[in-house]
């Protein structure tokens, strides 16, 4: 476990929690009750995390792959306990028996079989497994919302909240509940038990050799797809169990026990995503420190310590430090394992220089159709079509960000709605005379267009900023820093009052004295704006950046091998991301004429999530495969009258995102035009074949035509006999 974290960074860890330590007892000094009880809360809260964390460690450390479903299973999990316990009366143990025991593996088992079973088979990389994990989540958490909504729910606990035993006597004594004892005896006991298997039997051998070299363990008569199995259900069970423990504490609501779950990721990235021991430890020190640090909040320092003038701890940052520690160690760590480097085959099409030039009459062609649908389409709909069709431009414009940094670069991005939330915060602010700062000084009130423009430049050095891990780092561990971003700012800006309590309406803009409120206008406007980012999309795919850029997206070493410098170009292609999903975000706040920051908003980081799989069904590398996404993300919930309902078509197609290369524009492209190498597709190939067989029959003689009689036929014909 200890050789999990390098040298100096021990040393510095050793040193820092020696000076928390001593923080903690300057802040309350003398108060061993008071610091013995938060300890032992954070001992109970440790073992949550170390649970989540443990499970995320063995998945990855078994298959290989990053188990994003975690916090749809734990969710999905605390929903079937809530219905056997708190609704039917079912004892909290047999509940958590057929939950954690039956339910789980279950989901497991099946997440094998159906999902990664194939992906593994054919060697597919990071990038397909991280969609297919991420449809798994978006689907689960599609049907959690259908069911249950956002209502939020009180579980009951499963282990009593009475006194077990106590610490210490009489004023100083500190009291320990059956819970803590619970939840610590449940990850003591199964991570030593994981350790000891994976240890010292023959079934942790052959766990190792799978992961090592999947082919060979099989020639040596191992069975990877058992051992697969396994280790997914087991995954599966620890996620279940963190879910279960966690919901009573924090309150079971659909999505947001999801982002608390979400931040259990810390946990595995501490223990880099390898050692189980590492991740307990994780787990119990996040929460130790947490729950500590609720004393450094209002300090009590004695009179003699007055004049070191130490700070109190900011709230926030207590609440976000599992995701700040995300943050800190991804960046820290030089390298953490990544099978084929992080990536994007599979999701994305071929390279830029494979794509056909179309001729000047096509194009001309494409605009007029394009622009007589532009023009007809908003003149014919009516009433809650035009909201509709509303919704969805905006959001084709937010989902065309995702084509330009993953389709486009090859860099995963999760943090796409934490920059379209930032885009229409500004926006808000502006227009309302307000800085968008946590201040309430006033400035004149900006024009919603102008202020539209200033929010997707303000975002820009955000973007860039986020860039600077991507000129080392890409696939899921970028990803993973990425939605720690968009965690940090859902905590620090969307949900402080500081920032964002005053301001939040906005009415729809005008132009040279010309109202565009109305909702056929207001779409005119959209359409306008959707057709500008366009084409700033396709400049970026054009030309002698887009080659850039693919070359970059395809292989970055052979990109520098022949002296490209990307250093510039993440950058860019980061800040110009940025940009495009502000100016979203502003239109979609336009839209609503609200800024909704809600957990189960439209800017929160699972509806990141959310966005990134609707592209990548369609297609990560088309401008086309932003505007279906759109169209699906909003249609299928105003057809079907259920909120997240798409989530489920969404997680569902992405589960076979293995079979889709390209997603479903890319796949049907090759199925009808062929891969941009060869200038025959398949279905041209059929097409020819059908019509060859059918001239060899047409042309075809008759039935019988250059017979021969034979010898005895001819004597006959000719009157002969024997």
């Amino acid at each position: 476990m200890v050789d999990t974290v390098p040298a100096p960074l021990r040393n510095w860890g050793v040193l820092a929690a020696a000076l928390f330590v001593l923080w903690v007892l300057a802040a309350a000094p003398g108060d061993w009750s008071n610091i013995g009880s938060q300890f032992v809360a954070g001992l109970q809260i440790g073992a949550i995390a170390a649970l989540g964390g443990t499970g995320l460690v063995v998945a990855y450390r078994a298959t290989g792959v990053f188990n994003f479903a975690f916090a749809g299973i734990a969710t999905i999990a605390a929903f079937i306990m809530y219905e056997l316990t708190t609704k039917n009366s079912l004892p909290e143990w047999l509940g958590l028996v057929i939950v954690v025991g039956g339910v789980a593996p279950v989901i497991g088992g099946l997440m094998d079989v159906v999902v990664f079973r194939s992906l593994e088979r054919r060697s597919a990389g990071t990038a397909e497994k991280l969609v297919a994990n991420l449809g798994v989540l978006i689907l689960l958490l599609g049907i959690g919302g259908v069911i249950y909504q956002e209502t939020a729910y009180q579980p009951n606990f499963v282990f009593s909240s009475k006194q077990a035993f106590s610490i210490g006597s009489g004023s100083s004594a500190v009291s320990v509940s059956w819970g803590v004892v619970g939840n610590v005896a449940m990850i003591v006991g199964a991570a030593g038990l994981l350790i000891l298997v994976f240890r010292f039997t023959p079934l942790g051998r052959q766990v190792r050799a799978v992961v090592d070299r999947r082919g060979l363990a099989e020639l040596n008569v191992v069975n990877a797809n058992r051992i697969s199995m396994l280790s997914w259900a087991i995954g599966a069970m620890f996620a279940a169990l963190a879910g279960v423990l966690d919901a009573p504490v924090v309150g079971l609501q659909n999505g947001a026990l999801a982002l608390q779950v979400l931040q259990i990721i810390g946990v595995a990235v501490i223990a880099k995503l390898r050692n189980i021991g590492a991740a307990v430890a994780a787990g119990f020190g996040l929460g130790v420190v947490g729950s500590l640090s609720a004393l450094i909040e209002t300090p009590h320092y004695p009179h003699w310590l007055h004049w070191v003038h130490l700070p109190s701890l900011n709230q926030d940052i207590v609440v976000q430090l599992p995701v700040l520690s995300t943050l800190a160690f991804l960046l820290i760590y030089r390298t953490l394992d990544e099978s084929d480097g992080g990536g994007t085959g599979g999701i994305v099409t071929a390279s830029f220089s494979r794509a056909r030039r179309r001729t000047a009459a096509a194009t001309v062609q494409g605009a007029l159709g394009v622009l007589a649908v532009v023009i007809i389409v908003p003149a014919v709909i009516t009433g809650k079509n035009l909201v509709t069709a509303q919704s969805v431009v905006a959001y084709a414009v937010c989902f065309l960000s995702i084509v330009a940094i993953t389709g486009y670069s090859g860099h995963i991005s999760l943090a796409t709605a934490a920059f379209a939330g930032l885009g229409g915060y500004v926006t808000v602010r502006l227009s309302n005379g307000l800085w968008p700062l946590p201040t309430t000084a006033t400035l004149p009130h900006v024009p919603q267009i102008v202020a539209m423009i200033i929010g997707g430049i303000v975002v820009i050095p955000l973007g860039v900023l986020i860039g600077y891990p991507a000129l080392r780092r890409r696939g899921l561990i970028l990803g993973l820093i990425t939605l720690a971003f968009a965690q940090i700012i859902e905590q620090f800006v969307f949900q402080k009052p500081s920032w964002s309590s005053a301001g939040r309406t906005i009415t729809r803009p005008g132009l040279f004295g010309f109202s565009l409120s109305g909702d056929r206008t207001f779409l005119y406007y959209e359409l306008v704006v959707l057709g500008l980012i366009l084409l700033l999309v396709r400049n970026l795919r054009s030309g002698a950046l887009g080659r850039i850029l693919g070359a970059m997206r395809d292989s970055e070493k052979g990109a520098v091998s022949v002296g490209i410098s990307l250093r510039r170009y993440k950058l860019l292609i980061f800040g110009a991301s940025s940009f495009i999903a502000a100016i979203g975000g502003s239109l979609l706040v336009q839209q609503q004429g609200t800024l909704n920051l809600n957990q189960d908003g439209p800017f929160s980081p699972l509806a990141g999530l959310y966005w990134f799989g609707a592209v990548v069904v369609f297609g990560l590398s088309y401008r086309s495969g932003a505007i279906l996404a759109a169209v699906l993300y909003v249609s299928v919930d105003v057809a079907t009258g259920r909120t997240n309902s798409s989530l489920i078509v969404i997680g569902a197609v992405a589960l076979f995102i293995g079979y889709l290369p390209g997603g479903v524009i890319g796949s049907g492209l090759r199925v009808f035009s062929g891969d941009g190498i060869d200038d025959v597709s398949p279905a041209q190939r059929s097409l020819a074949r059908f019509a060859a067989e059918r001239r060899r029959r047409e042309t075809a003689p008759p039935p019988g035509t250059g017979l021969k009689p034979s010898a005895f036929a001819e004597k006959l014909l000719v009157g002969g006999g024997e």
